[in-house]
């Protein structure tokens, strides 16, 4: 069963330190956890039970509001959109089964030519 346990940002930080892809397995682990498990009043499992068609009309919104933060040079905006990309695009990679450790994998390989 994978690790769902809530953490706190400090928690995480201490946990994970600069080991992002970890964070990001975590929330990979959640994600495959809510399906399995769903939580009520949890937005995870609002997208979820959507469907498809509307986790990725999220994703083209996040990448969206990604490119205007980059184009109005907002730093700070940036961050909270690559966030919420991020975020999104995990839901996606959960729900469509595609394991987080085979892009990790292909960027590896990739960073190596």
């Amino acid at each position: 069963m994978p690790n769902v346990e809530k953490l706190s940002g400090q928690e995480l930080i201490k946990k994970y330190g600069d080991n992002y892809f970890g964070i990001l397995n975590s929330i990979f682990d959640l994600v495959k956890h809510r399906e399995e498990y769903p939580v009520e009043g949890s937005y995870t499992n609002y997208l979820l039970q959507r469907g498809s068609d509307h986790i990725l009309k999220k994703v083209g919104e996040e990448c969206t509001e990604a490119i205007i933060a980059f184009k109005n040079n907002n730093a700070e905006e940036l961050v909270h959109e690559i966030s919420d990309l991020f975020y999104h695009l995990t839901v996606a990679l959960a729900h469509f089964d595609v394991d987080l450790e085979k892009i990790f994998a292909e960027l590896v390989d990739r960073r190596s030519r």
